[in-house]
């Protein structure tokens, strides 16, 4: 636990858990719409790690790149346990939009990432989550209601970042999320990649895939719950013992608190 040694010298700051990504990280933490798996990570860990939400809506991988100076601090300031990479929604727009990253450059800009020098000076646990399928028809319908009339994303390109984020995964031993699979078990897929995937307006509309979404990308609880419910799983798995119940409150119960 890291002190503050530019105020009080008694000061005792929290270690992290660090959601890093774009929109749908930085709406986790919303519940105007019901469970958020950022607000439920938030109470899981009431008093032993702080969540910190670090999601900025549009982001890419090049984008975090260049803000990582201005939001990860020295280890001096706090501890970061455990960060959880959460980008490729942004970077699957078609080439011909602003926040196309081209797959090779995704898939190096998430290397960069995982091994920037701030990041590694907190030696943290790291975790990657794939990035999900989409809704062509909801996400057009949700474009075309913002004036918005060129097709931006598509269900077969978003399938090729995921695949990019499980080979960085793969290459660097990171544990994974993969919300992409988890998203179409969900649906009911049954895996085969000869025919147009669930989401794709090439086939009929998959109503199943899209309880996970209020607009075809940006998740509803339904979505939410999957993500937090994987991300606890792979917790217990692969970093048991930051389990809420492994760590000690910070500061103790009040029945042996000093007074």
């Amino acid at each position: 636990m890291a002190s503050n040694p530019t105020t009080n010298p008694q000061y005792r700051d929290y270690d992290k858990i660090y959601l890093l990504g774009d929109s749908i990280t930085e709406r986790s933490f919303d519940q105007t719409r019901g469970f958020g798996s950022g607000a439920q990570l938030l109470h899981s860990y009431a008093r032993r790690l702080d969540v910190l939400n670090r999601g900025f809506s549009g982001y890419n991988t090049a984008h975090a790149l260049r803000i990582l100076p201005e939001i990860i601090p020295s280890p001096d300031v706090y501890k970061i346990k455990l960060l959880v990479v959460f980008y490729g929604a942004n970077d699957a727009v078609l080439p011909d939009q602003p926040q196309h990253v081209a797959l090779d450059e995704y898939k190096q800009n998430l290397k960069k990432i995982i091994h920037h020098p701030l990041i590694q000076a907190h030696q943290p646990n790291i975790i990657l989550i794939v990035p999900p399928p989409i809704s062509e028809y909801a996400t057009q319908e949700s474009d075309a209601l913002k004036g918005i009339k060129v097709v931006q994303r598509i269900a077969e390109n978003t399938k090729l970042y995921a695949d990019g984020a499980l080979e960085v995964a793969n290459e660097l031993k990171i544990p994974t999320v993969n919300l992409w699979a988890e998203f179409m078990a969900f649906a009911g897929w049954n895996g085969d990649l000869s025919a147009p995937l669930p989401g794709s307006k090439k086939i009929a509309r998959d109503t199943k895939l899209e309880e996970l979404f209020c607009d075809g990308l940006h998740f509803n609880p339904a979505g939410y719950e999957i993500l937090y419910r994987c991300l606890m799983k792979l917790i217990e798995n692969q970093f048991p013992e930051l389990l809420p119940e492994s760590l000690p409150m910070v500061h103790p119960h009040f029945s042996i608190a000093p007074r």
